[in-house]
Formats: C-alpha cells, structure tokens, sequence
C-alpha cells in the first residue's frame, strides 16, 4: 500500500510537470496490480489523453466506468473519446446519459446536437439548438449552429435568418463564407461575391486560406445544384474584382 502511495505522489508530481508520458507509465503499472480503484483509471485515462493516446485513453476511462459507473467526470470524458474519434453514436449514448444524469446543461446539450448533425439527424439537432436558443439570449454560437444546420438540410429561408443576425452582431471570416454559400444557393450571385470578398478581407486578403475553405464546403454546393465549373467561375471573378480595386 506505502509502495502505491509512493507511485502515486510521484505520478502527481508528473501531472504537475506535465510529464504526461512517465505519467502514463507508472499509472499502467499500478493499475496491473490487484484490482486498482477507479481513480488510478480516471489519472492513467487523462495521462494517455493529454499525451494523445486517445485510444488507450478510451479504454482507462470505460475500465473506470465500470468500477465506479455515473462518475459525471469519466462519462464526459468517454464521450469525448468517442467523438475525437468518430465514433459518434457511441458519443451520443454516452452524452444523452450524462444529460440524464445531469440535466439541461447547455454545454452537453449542444454536444448531444453536435453527434446528431455528425450523424446526419439534422431535425434531432436543429430541435435542441432552438430550444437552446430560446433558453440563451444572443448566443451567436448557438446561431451559427443553426444557420449552418439549416442550410445543410436545405432550409434556406431559415439559414439565412440566422445567418443575418449573426452578421448584424459580431461575424467572423467564415460567417461571411457560409452567408456567401446561402447567397449562391439561392441564386444571388452578386451577394455572393460580396460576402465572399468580406470573408477575404478578414482573411487579410490570402487566397490560398479561402480557395481551401471554399473547397471543402464545395459538396454542399454542389447539393444545390452548383456546379464545379460555376464555382471556379465565381472564384475567378471574385479575385479579378480584389486585383483591380
């Protein structure tokens, strides 16, 4: 016991340090040892996270679970596990359980919406963020949450709506790219080019950023409609604007 107690000093003063690593490795053997508690789990999870092992992570946090199950801290801590690493209907069970445990926590309730919109269930999603929405005032967070789900899902009229608020409030570069997707979506070139030239500026003018942004949003272009040689078209034309200003 005295020969744990010590491992365990030295393991805090690794935390301490931030010697995630050597951490890891003396958690690992005192968890090898007749049965650990589930603290030695919960440290030895943490120590593999920050060390970005989140595989090995994974597995300390569920070993501490089932020693010590509802432990709020453990279970968010498997969430984010599974999210890290795609598994987001594994995330969304572990989530949903710590908002039974603990409810109404704006924090898991949007991460509970964040693995509906990875998982394509955007109504599920759309309906905690407005509810949400209706509990916090001018939460641009939770609008952008919004207007972005609502234009994946096809609902224009609604993604914009919320995308003009959060211009109206404080926007950032990739508002004005996403209100320039809203804009060719719905068929209006010309507010297109605007935006996107608002989201070049805040961009401090560097065209490689925004090529690379514009392009990974390009399928949900394309969802609408547009096609890839329009976008390039558009592209063209914005930067031929920006070369004779």
């Amino acid at each position: 016991a005295s020969d744990n107690k010590i491992r365990s000093e030295i393991a805090a003063f690794y935390f301490r340090k931030n010697h995630y690593g050597e951490a890891a490795e003396l958690l690992q053997q005192m968890s090898e040892q007749h049965e650990p508690d589930a603290t030695v789990y919960q440290r030895l999870g943490f120590a593999y996270q920050n060390n970005s092992n989140i595989q090995k992570a994974l597995d300390a946090y569920l070993k501490a679970d089932m020693i010590q199950p509802d432990d709020l801290w453990t279970l968010k801590k498997i969430a984010y596990c599974y999210k890290i690493t795609e598994q987001y209907d594994k995330a969304l069970e572990t989530y949903k359980h710590v908002d039974f445990l603990k409810p109404r926590q704006m924090k898991i309730r949007l991460q509970i919406a964040h693995c509906y919109f990875m998982l394509q269930q955007y109504a599920e999603a759309l309906k905690i963020y407005f509810e949400q929405d209706a509990l916090v005032e001018d939460n641009d967070q939770i609008w952008r949450a919004i207007s972005w789900t609502s234009f994946v899902s096809g609902q224009l009229k609604e993604a914009d709506y919320y995308m003009q608020k959060i211009l109206s409030a404080s926007p950032q570069s990739t508002d004005y790219l996403n209100a320039g997707h809203i804009a060719m979506a719905e068929s209006n070139r010309n507010k297109a080019l605007d935006n996107y030239a608002k989201c070049l500026d805040l961009l401090q003018k560097n065209q490689d950023i925004f090529a690379d942004q514009l392009n990974s949003d390009k399928p949900f272009l394309i969802k609408y409609g547009i096609s890839e040689g329009e976008i390039a078209y558009l592209l063209d034309e914005l930067y031929y604007r920006e070369a004779i200003q």
